[in-house]
C-alpha cells in the first residue's frame, strides 16, 4: 500500500492520457495542470497511445503495454481509455490515490469526473424543440462513457416531451473522428435521412457529418439542423459554423486535480461521478 499522508509537500502527479495534444485532451490536461501547479506540484503527462497514431482512425482499445515510472508518482489521473481496464483496476487496488476522467469500470473505488453530459444534451434537445423540430437524431459512438451518457440523455429528453426515439434516428459512428461522422452521414443519406435535426456526441463527428451532407447538396441548417458537443475550434471554423454545447473540458481536468489532491491530503472522496 502507498502512504498517502503527504500533507502540503510538493507532489508529483502522473497523468495517463491516450494523447497529450489536440482539442479535447489538450484542454483536459490544461485544466489538470492549472489545478496542480497552483500548489507548486509537478505534472508528468504520459501518452499511452503510439506517437504515430492516425487521428482519423482512433483505436477502439488502448495498446497492451506496461506503464513505466508509476512508482515515482504520488497520485495518478487516468484520462478516458488511456489504459486497459485490468491496468485501471490494478492501479485502483494499489492504494495509490487515483482519479479517473470519463471512463467506467465495475466496482472501481476511485472517483469518476465527467462533464455535465445529461444537462448539455437536454439543453440541446430543448433548443431544437423550440425551433419546431420533432424528428431529432443522435450521431455518435455510444461505447465510450461520455457518449453513452449523452445518448441516454437524448432519449430521455425526447421522451419527456412525448416523442419516442426511433432506431433509424441514431447515426452510429465507429469512433469520435470526422471521417466516422462523414461515413455515418453517407449511410443516413442512403437510407433516406429521416430526421430534420441531429445532436452529435462530439464536434469532430459533427463536422464530418456536416461536410458530407453539404457535399451531397443539402443546405444546413435548412435541410438538417445540427448541434455538436465540445465547443471546439474545428466547429467554429466549419461552414456553416457549428452550434455546440460547451462542456468545459478544462474545468473537468481541474476538478480531477482537486479531487486527487483531496485524496492525497487524507480527505474522504467517495467513488461515483463528480
Amino acid at each position: 500500500m502507498v502512504d498517502v499522508t503527504t500533507h502540503r509537500r510538493n507532489l508529483t502527479i502522473g497523468v495517463l492520457s491516450p494523447v497529450v495534444g489536440g482539442f479535447y485532451f489538450g484542454k483536459v490536461l490544461a485544466g489538470i495542470a492549472r489545478g496542480l501547479r497552483a500548489g507548486g506540484h509537478r505534472v508528468v503527462a504520459v501518452q499511452t497511445y503510439p506517437a504515430d497514431l492516425d487521428r482519423d482512425e482512433f483505436p477502439d482499445q488502448p495498446p497492451h503495454r506496461p506503464i513505466v515510472g508509476l512508482d515515482a508518482m504520488d497520485g495518478v489521473i487516468v484520462v478516458t481509455s488511456a489504459v486497459e481496464h485490468d491496468v485501471l483496476r490494478t492501479l485502483d487496488r494499489s492504494g495509490r490515490p487515483l482519479v479517473v476522467i470519463s471512463e467506467t469500470v465495475d466496482a472501481l473505488g476511485a472517483p469518476l469526473v465527467t462533464p455535465d453530459n445529461a444537462g448539455g444534451v437536454r439543453a440541446a434537445v430543448e433548443h431544437l424543440l423550440q425551433h419546431g423540430h420533432q424528428r431529432i437524431g443522435f450521431l455518435g459512438n455510444p461505447r465510450q462513457h461520455d457518449l453513452a451518457e449523452r445518448h441516454a440523455a437524448y432519449e430521455a429528453a425526447l421522451r419527456s416531451h412525448g416523442i419516442e426515439p426511433r432506431p433509424e434516428w441514431v447515426y452510429r459512428t465507429r469512433d469520435n473522428q470526422e471521417a466516422a461522422g462523414a461515413a455515418a452521414a453517407r449511410t443516413a443519406l442512403d437510407e433516406g435521412l429521416d430526421t430534420t435535426a441531429t445532436i452529435a456526441g462530439t464536434d469532430r463527428n459533427a463536422v464530418g457529418f456536416l461536410r458530407a451532407l453539404t457535399d451531397a447538396g443539402l443546405v444546413l441548417p435548412r435541410d438538417q439542423a445540427l448541434i455538436g458537443f465540445d465547443h471546439s475550434d474545428g466547429g467554429a471554423r466549419a461552414r456553416p459554423r457549428l452550434s455546440s454545447v460547451d462542456p468545459h473540458h478544462d474545468r473537468v481536468g481541474e476538478l480531477a486535480a482537486e479531487l486527487l489532491l483531496a485524496r492525497l491530503h487524507g480527505e474522504r472522496v467517495g467513488p461515483g461521478e463528480h
